[in-house]
């Protein structure tokens, strides 16, 4: 305490000389101990990285030259290159980042990232994963020696992309990216695929699995609108069913949450994000792009024919229905644009399903906003359950497509390709095939509750409605 009160009685009594040595002192005695622990630090992130990569190497050496070997095909620098065709779209993806750390140790606790998004980049941290991050193995390499550094216990590889991306946005690591697409390589691949000015395009997408574009989503979509133009259309669906609350299948009523626990937040036109991806979340924000009502499988339209695509596409009508965008699709000759994603992804299909009045689609209840109230609006005919084309490629669906001889253009961009259907095509192929055959959208597995309950009363069905070719 007297020390205290004699170092105070110091600094009110010093002169200007002897407060000017004492603020030098104390500066320089703070310089010195921020260089000390500035250097423990780095000594302390040396040893770990240190000692991580020998308990590594211990690891890997246990399971032989050839594994390794494996773990190293397609590293940065190497001279070994893995064949992208045998590569699934994620491995792809992954083999295109190659990240490297910016700063020393492993983060903590997160500050650069904002307080409402640390919990979702904490529950996808891959600590691990960053140890390896030295700006010359690409991700999918670090993935594989992770799996055989930890075995069953690695991350998944979705979960290890989307850290490395989060990290990337708040300057934790910077990736550099092997293949790199421009607004000018969209255009060009769009036009190479069959696109021309005056199209009206329904777009599925996913922007992940093209690489690394510069630009990103809006690149996509100026593209898109440059190369239709003005007098062209461009759809994309906007689906979101965290509004359900229930369905009713066959007079069996079905309440949410069956598990894990659903909470429903009400279905808002003007906020709500869409299940369908980066771009379709950046084009239906945009000026000039209007957005349908349909509480599950609202679609949004830019372009000459926009209005009357969203027109009468509302609460209380069917999901997918023949009045509604895809119907209109087929009306006006549309063409399905599937960038860079599986055409899987068609939700045409569901269009089929509706159109053909197959007894499994229930209808929905579901939460929308209406100004400061919210209340319980009905979506008809809701794709409720499993499909055989929610499955992994080939699907039954695209086997019959190959089948029935439904024209496909292709052409490559980035790390996957564009690929183009006619909606005319769709619907004259399958539309009859599935008269014939009404479980072709229900999956073969034993196993699947929902298929087999519905083939089971598809089977039986009397279709009255008749299908009329459109030239």
């Amino acid at each position: 305490m007297t020390l205290n009160a004699a170092f105070v009685h110091f600094v009110a009594s010093a002169s200007e000389r002897e407060a000017s040595w004492l603020a030098t002192r104390i500066t320089s005695e703070a310089r010195r101990s921020v260089a000390l622990e500035k250097d423990k630090r780095r000594r302390i992130h040396i040893n770990l990285v240190r000692f991580e990569r020998l308990r590594s190497l211990k690891k890997i050496s246990r399971v032989g030259r050839g594994s390794f070997g494996a773990a190293n095909n397609g590293r940065a620098g190497s001279s070994v290159r893995p064949s992208l065709s045998k590569l699934t779209p994620l491995e792809r993806v992954a083999w295109n980042i190659i990240p490297k750390r910016t700063s020393m140790g492993l983060p903590v606790c997160y500050t650069r990232v904002p307080a409402n998004l640390r919990a979702t980049v904490r529950s996808n941290a891959v600590p691990a994963a960053l140890l390896w991050a030295n700006g010359k193995s690409d991700l999918l390499e670090i993935f594989r020696l992770l799996e055989l550094q930890h075995g069953d216990a690695a991350p998944n590889l979705r979960k290890c992309i989307s850290y490395f991306r989060a990290f990337d946005q708040y300057g934790y690591v910077r990736n550099r990216y092997r293949v790199t697409v421009r607004k000018s390589d969209i255009k060009r691949a769009v036009q190479q695929v069959g696109i021309t000015a005056g199209d009206i395009v329904f777009v599925h997408s996913s922007l992940s699995s093209v690489g690394h574009v510069a630009g990103g989503a809006d690149a996509v979509i100026d593209a898109l609108m440059e190369v239709i133009g003005s007098n062209g259309t461009l759809l994309m669906p906007t689906n979101y069913d965290n509004g359900v609350i229930g369905v009713s299948e066959c007079g069996v009523d079905r309440r949410y949450p069956p598990a894990p626990p659903h909470v429903a937040v009400p279905w808002d036109p003007k906020s709500s994000p869409a299940h369908t991806g980066a771009i379709a979340n950046a084009f239906w924000a945009r000026k000039g792009v209007l957005r349908s009502r349909h509480p599950t499988h609202a679609v949004a339209a830019w372009g000459k024919l926009a209005k009357e695509f969203v027109k009468g596409h509302e609460p209380g009508t069917s999901c997918c229905g023949r009045e509604g965008p895809y119907g209109k699709m087929v009306d006006y000759d549309g063409r399905f644009l599937y960038f860079t994603c599986t055409i899987n992804a068609t939700t045409f299909w569901h269009a089929l399903d509706d159109w053909l009045d197959l007894p499994y689609l229930p209808n929905a209840e579901v939460l929308m906003k209406a100004g400061n109230r919210t209340r319980i609006v009905k979506a008809l005919k809701y794709p409720e359950g499993h499909r055989s084309f929610y499955d992994a490629s080939p699907t039954k669906i695209e086997l019959k497509m190959q089948e029935t001889g439904v024209k496909i253009r292709r052409t490559p961009l980035g790390l996957s390709d564009l690929k183009l259907v006619k909606a005319r095509d769709h619907y004259n192929k399958l539309f009859p095939t599935l008269q014939r055959e009404a479980d072709l959208f229900l999956c073969d597995n034993e196993g699947c509750t929902f298929c087999a309950w519905a083939r089971r009363i598809a089977v039986q069905g009397q279709w009255p409605l008749k299908h009329r070719a459109v030239p």
